[in-house]
């Protein structure tokens, strides 16, 4: 009964970890923060999160279809910044370094870990007056999520609305999808994130582990 009132157009396996995650997450929130979650909040939780698990492997499904595509990192028109995300890195036509940041989220889902680090993203580069800017993720889903989805029902609501006040700004701002092998500096620095005491970390200059990668992207 659960099953069928919950979702039916997921797989049952995917609607199994996502409850499980939610109910750990609010039963550490009741026990560390002694808050309290309406248990409707919580079932909206697990539906939106078991659908971003779905759209996380379909879209993963579609890029083993493009192994054999020319996946390096394209750089922007001139004029333009480009920022990739997991952790994030912008970076000028030449592929020269603007800056870079990592960030230590500790629990949570791959969709809000990106959300998070597209909003710090965004943010960064409003902040230094970009003007001209392409963004691009190794997520459609997180794309999917900033176009078309109803906030009053989505548990990560909150940041997906920061993100989107943040493209409107006054700015020429352009959302784009990648594959994975484009995007190979960012999840660089996403891992770094794991590791680091501070939530955010900025880097002015590139990280030494990232060098090769960097040449690679423009070589």
């Amino acid at each position: 009964m659960f099953r069928n009132s919950l979702i039916t157009d997921i797989p049952w396996t995917l609607v199994f970890i996502s409850t499980v995650w939610a109910i750990w997450k609010t039963r550490n929130r009741f026990v560390f923060e002694g808050k309290s979650e309406n248990p409707m909040v919580t079932l909206s939780n697990i539906k939106a999160m078991a659908r971003d698990w779905a759209g996380v492997m379909s879209t993963k499904k579609r890029s083993l279809k493009n192994v054999n595509e020319d996946t390096r990192w394209k750089e922007p028109p001139p004029g333009w910044m480009k920022l990739n995300t997991d952790g994030s890195l912008l970076r000028d036509n030449m592929g020269g370094w603007s800056f870079g940041f990592s960030m230590n989220l500790g629990a949570c889902t791959i969709t809000e870990a990106e959300l998070l680090a597209l909003r710090m993203g965004l943010t960064l580069a409003w902040e230094r007056r970009i003007e001209k800017l392409e963004v691009e993720l190794d997520s459609q889903v997180v794309i999917n999520l900033i176009k078309n989805t109803d906030l009053e029902t989505h548990a990560l609501g909150a940041i997906i609305e920061d993100c989107r006040r943040l493209l409107r700004n006054p700015w020429t701002c352009v959302l784009k999808h990648t594959l994975r092998n484009g995007n190979k500096c960012a999840d660089a620095l996403a891992k770094l994130g794991y590791d680091q005491s501070e939530r955010t970390r900025i880097w002015d200059i590139p990280p030494e582990s990232l060098v090769d990668l960097l040449v690679d992207d423009f070589g």
